[in-house]
């Protein structure tokens, strides 16, 4: 799916560690992701550290893989490695 800039699009990261997006939070899995329905646990808790550029490093807090975007439009999880490519502007 193309970004559109529409509401369903619109993520926040709020002070509970989750990533959330429709109402629903982001959750790691191996190195997959889904949305889940929020509850709470390990695997929806992400740590951000801050990186130059007004950007964040966002490291799963059960794996310590980083959000990585992937190949193609789907991203997953990857070793850190402290590149561009896994900074993120976080609301």
């Amino acid at each position: 799916m193309e970004c559109d800039g529409s509401a369903a699009q619109a993520w926040t990261a709020p002070a509970d560690g989750t990533l959330r997006v429709a109402g629903q939070c982001l959750q790691a899995g191996g190195a997959a992701l889904t949305l889940q329905p929020c509850d709470g646990s390990a695997e929806q808790a992400w740590d951000r550290t801050a990186q130059p550029g007004d950007a964040a490093e966002v490291a799963s807090v059960t794996s310590g893989l980083c959000l990585d975007p992937g190949a193609g439009t789907v991203p997953g999880l990857a070793n850190c490695d402290g590149t561009e490519a896994q900074r993120w502007h976080l609301p």
